[in-house]
């Protein structure tokens, strides 16, 4: 799906027209059948994102050479736990924003300009 926004100026305000491409399967079924997963993309190559993980991996692999097996088992499961902290966090994130779109898209849709007064 792409989208293509044009914007000009009309009297004093600014109008913004959104238009998009409808291709074969529309976003609503894509969510439906699972084929959208935000999660699934890595960090972008060279990006701070993916130095942050490289040196939190190379210092997780240090501490767990020095540590006993109980000790490397409550590693692990720090880590797992940080990272079901992670997905919780991104999720309540996403629904956060994902509702703000849409109450700026409903008022948007509500909204009259001011030389549309009194029409349907």
């Amino acid at each position: 799906m792409e989208f293509f926004i044009s914007t000009g100026l009309l009297g004093r305000g600014v109008v913004c027209v959104c238009t998009m491409e409808v291709r074969k399967m529309d976003l609503i079924e894509k969510l439906f059948y699972g084929r959208i997963d935000p999660g699934a993309r890595g960090p972008e190559h060279g990006s701070e994102m993916e130095e942050l993980l490289r040196r939190a991996s190379q210092n997780e692999q240090l501490l767990e050479e020095s540590l006993t097996g109980e000790q490397k088992e409550r590693l692990s499961q720090i880590s797992k736990d940080s990272d079901d902290i992670n997905m919780l966090s991104e999720l309540t994130g996403f629904r956060n924003g994902f509702c703000l779109g849409v109450r700026l898209m409903m008022e948007a849709a509500c909204y009259r300009l001011p030389w549309e007064k009194g029409q349907g």
